[in-house]
């Protein structure tokens, strides 16, 4: 998929007032359509999943971890979702419910610096994306 910013199709943004420029720019999914099939990008990532693969392990968590932040998945049989949990505090939604996932995917990248710089001169990192990864579904 190409980018998409703000310059290219303004009404998938919009500024929130809860937080200061640039952190507020939000993206509205459903004005996002792909670039191939015009169909809602938040709709149709393009992921097909296939039967389990033999030797899979069950999971009933998984914390992903980066030099800065971690992301935790715990499974809730109540929900039949993967709750959230971000640096040790249970993510929510705009209107306070608990994130939740049906599915969860974890790729394997590797990121390096890219031939990009912002404008204050910081290079910018390229992540390679075709790589690989594990996926959480319902148990």
């Amino acid at each position: 998929m190409n980018p998409l910013p703000p310059t290219k199709n303004p009404s998938a943004y919009f500024r929130g007032s809860d937080r200061a420029a640039p952190h507020n720019l939000c993206l509205r999914p459903g004005r996002t359509p792909h670039a191939t099939t015009g169909v809602n990008a938040a709709e149709d990532v393009g992921l097909r999943f296939a039967a389990p693969q033999p030797g899979g392990k069950p999971l009933t968590g998984h914390t992903v971890r980066y030099p800065a932040a971690r992301s935790t998945f715990t499974w809730s049989a109540d929900r039949h979702r993967w709750l959230v949990d971000m640096d040790g505090t249970p993510a929510r939604t705009a209107d306070g419910a608990r994130l939740g996932a049906a599915d969860v995917v974890v790729p394997y990248a590797t990121v390096c610096p890219s031939l990009h710089q912002d404008r204050w001169g910081s290079t910018s990192a390229y992540t390679e994306t075709v790589s690989s990864g594990i996926v959480f579904a319902p148990k």
